[in-house]
């Protein structure tokens, strides 16, 4: 499984997985209701390859192969548009490695302290909470359609990997082992002329 962030020309096949999954987990569930209408604008992939293309939105996908499995939207300001995971990679977690892909870029790259999100339907607010987001508000909700949650971003340096060449290990290991020795040798000197 890779996670990586999605170019321009990946972003119709993320909304056609989003939609995909908004189909099968909220539309069918929930019939009617405006939060449909909202999802399907908001879906437009030619309107998200603009706002990617203007700097505004980025995405990360979850690809087993050449399969898009998931997939996850945020805004320049931090905010988590979009996470969805296919139906048969669920218990994989991969929406949650998604969301620290989301958080680690939110603070390496647009130095966000945190990173919210609305959790539709309100009851996937219980998802977000173990993934270590908290609700705004504490008390009474503003809205029952969604639940606003917000959480720290990750701060996390990525270190190159580097091979030592077997030359220089072993002329750093033959230079330790003559600076040992010489030690052994000046401590067996001083001990000898020693009283």
């Amino acid at each position: 499984m890779i996670i990586r962030r999605l170019t321009n020309e990946e972003i119709p096949q993320a909304c056609e997985l989003a939609r995909g999954v908004y189909d099968i987990a909220i539309r069918r569930n929930f019939p009617g209701g405006e939060s449909h209408a909202f999802f399907d604008e908001y879906a437009d992939e030619s309107r998200l390859c603009e706002e990617a293309a203007r700097g505004q939105l980025f995405m990360w996908g979850a690809c087993e192969g050449d399969m898009l499995v998931g997939m996850c939207a945020m805004t320049s300001q931090g905010h988590i548009t979009m996470l969805y995971v296919h139906p048969l990679y669920i218990k994989k977690k991969i929406g949650r490695k998604l969301l620290e892909k989301a958080r680690i870029f939110a603070r390496m790259e647009l130095k966000r302290q945190q990173v919210s999100v609305n959790a539709v339907p309100a009851y996937t607010a219980a998802y977000f909470r173990k993934a270590g987001f908290t609700d705004i508000y504490q008390s009474g909700m503003p809205n029952n359609m969604y639940i606003p949650l917000v959480a720290k971003s990750i701060n996390q340096v990525e270190y190159e990997h580097k091979t030592i060449s077997r030359k220089v290990f072993f002329g750093v290991s033959a230079g330790f082992a003559c600076v040992v020795f010489a030690s052994g040798m000046l401590y067996s000197v001083i001990a000898a002329l020693m009283p």
